[in-house]
């Protein structure tokens, strides 16, 4: 049976669903023996990278190769793209840090690919996934480092309002909610004035 993973993405992030198909194991899963190498998992983990979730097109395939894991670990291997990449939108979910250079885990019709060296990425606005209307009442907790802006984060033409620490403690009114590659995001008013979009994972529900 076939997982369908983008309608999936309406209830989780993408890199939660890390496995296709036909990448199973078989080996693995029946305890053979293999005389591949181990710890290429481990070296992974061990090196730096972290979450870093955009959309992106593809740039000049044809110079810069995908590496099947993170480049420098054991086993590391390389290997073209196709054509029909240049120009192909996908969405980066990790980034890491080698040889002095930046490279993005991606994948593209939601199959993961590899890493590529930023050269080849460029990075663009996040998109709504989904936006549905909500009527709910809240009190902001967390108001961390997020702020509050005229649209969801990272989305096309949106802009920073304010800092959120001042509604601390304030119960507002959410009226809608949208889900991006970064968060899903809450439209939230005060009085009937409608102050912005902000995380909504600052919130518990009053």
């Amino acid at each position: 049976m076939e997982l369908n993973r983008k309608n999936l993405l309406e209830y989780a992030d993408f890199d939660k669903f890390d496995y296709v198909m036909n990448s199973i194991n078989p080996d693995k899963i029946l305890q053979i023996e293999s005389n591949e190498p181990e710890g290429s998992e481990n070296d992974e983990k061990a090196m730096i990278t972290e979450n870093f979730k955009a959309r992106a097109i593809l740039r000049d395939v044809k110079d810069n190769p995908v590496w099947n894991t993170l480049p420098g670990i054991s086993n590391a291997a390389q290997f073209p793209l196709e054509e029909r990449f240049e120009g192909a939108e996908i969405v980066i979910s990790r980034k890491t840090y080698a040889d002095q250079k930046t490279f993005y885990k991606f994948s593209h019709d939601n199959q993961i690919i590899g890493w590529i060296s930023e050269e080849a990425v460029e990075l663009l606005p996040d998109s709504i996934i989904y936006e549905k209307e909500v009527d709910k009442i809240a009190r902001l907790v967390r108001p961390r480092s997020n702020y509050i802006w005229s649209l969801p984060y990272k989305v096309e033409e949106t802009y920073k309002v304010s800092g959120s620490h001042d509604f601390k403690g304030i119960i507002v009114k959410v009226d809608r909610e949208a889900k991006t590659q970064h968060s899903i995001y809450s439209r939230i008013s005060v009085k009937d004035k409608i102050i912005g979009w902000i995380d909504k994972f600052c919130f518990i529900r009053a």
